[in-house]
């Protein structure tokens, strides 16, 4: 058996309104495309776990997250796993990822691959932080959605997600922390992040890329 991580809502549900709990065990055919009912979901890391359920679920902003062991087949995009057999085990403290790491992390992601000298001199600025406006990177993020738009690299998406996170990220400097604003900018650096990650999985050429590493990473350049 291996040990996984499972994330559920706050009723310990996820799709299908499968309840999870202390010691519950599911089984799945195990084979078959990874994102459908032929696989029980999982993460590898507790870190990937948080940084890329934006992209997966919509109440990833309460979710809990359990200690799990997983065994029979397995298939993995480098982010998510699908398992055939899981067991949940215990309810475990997540990890807390900030959206300036997240929006590191997903600059990161961006870079695995080719990107345009506009976008790569503003991701040089805003990881050396000498730039992290909202308008240069809301600027890098629509000559991003240029280029996806016309199709001259294939990873211009994860780029543009990775600008996106940075603009929102920005935001959060510049309104009140109880307000409406601030949670939606909270939203969406979280979501525009896990969607770079997603899209660097997706077009990435070779072994699958070390998601949990260039979390870590990204931690401990942007504490």
């Amino acid at each position: 058996m291996t040990t996984c991580w499972k994330l559920t809502d706050a009723m310990h549900r996820t799709r299908g309104n499968t309840l999870w709990g202390w010691g519950i065990m599911y089984s799945a055919p195990g084979k078959g495309p990874l994102c459908t009912a032929g696989w029980i979901h999982c993460y590898d890391s507790p870190l990937v776990a948080v940084f890329a359920s934006p992209a997966h679920v919509t109440w990833w902003h309460s979710a809990v997250m359990w200690r799990a062991e997983r065994w029979g087949e397995s298939k993995s995009d480098g982010i998510k796993r699908g398992t055939q057999h899981l067991r949940t085990i215990h309810i475990v403290e997540a990890p807390v990822i900030t959206p300036a790491q997240k929006v590191r992390a997903a600059i990161y992601c961006a870079k695995t691959r080719r990107q345009t000298a506009e976008w790569s001199a503003w991701a040089a600025g805003w990881l050396n932080g000498t730039d992290r406006s909202f308008k240069s990177a809301e600027n890098a993020a629509c000559a991003s959605s240029e280029v996806a738009y016309r199709s001259i690299y294939a990873c211009a998406t994860d780029a543009r997600a990775a600008a996106h996170a940075a603009s929102r990220a920005a935001l959060l400097s510049d309104v009140t922390a109880t307000t409406d604003i601030y949670r939606e900018a909270i939203a969406q650096a979280a979501e525009y992040s896990a969607r770079s990650a997603a899209v660097a999985a997706d077009t990435y050429v070779g072994d699958s890329l070390a998601f949990d590493e260039i979390i870590r990473r990204a931690i401990q350049e942007e504490p």
